[in-house]
């Protein structure tokens, strides 16, 4: 069986797996849909916040090369 196959199966047993989990009386499907809710939006904020502070990263380092051209521009004169 070649990998995309394998992958194809896997995903459709996992697919079957989670669906018969959802079926089963004790675990409500509103609190399986709660939580993934929770984690994607969590996920969501880190990776807005991640966003944010790379573009900080980003604009930090583009000033101090500024400043430091400007810096040794004024060391020749």
């Amino acid at each position: 069986m070649t990998f995309q196959w394998t992958a194809v199966a896997t995903f459709l047993y996992g697919e079957v797996v989670v669906i018969l989990v959802l079926c089963l009386p004790f675990i409500s499907p509103l609190s399986v849909l709660r939580r993934t809710i929770t984690l994607l939006t969590q996920l969501a904020k880190s990776m807005a916040s991640h966003a944010a502070l790379e573009t900080q990263v980003n604009d930090t380092t583009e000033a101090a090369k500024k400043y430091l051209a400007e810096n040794e521009r004024l060391q020749e004169v």
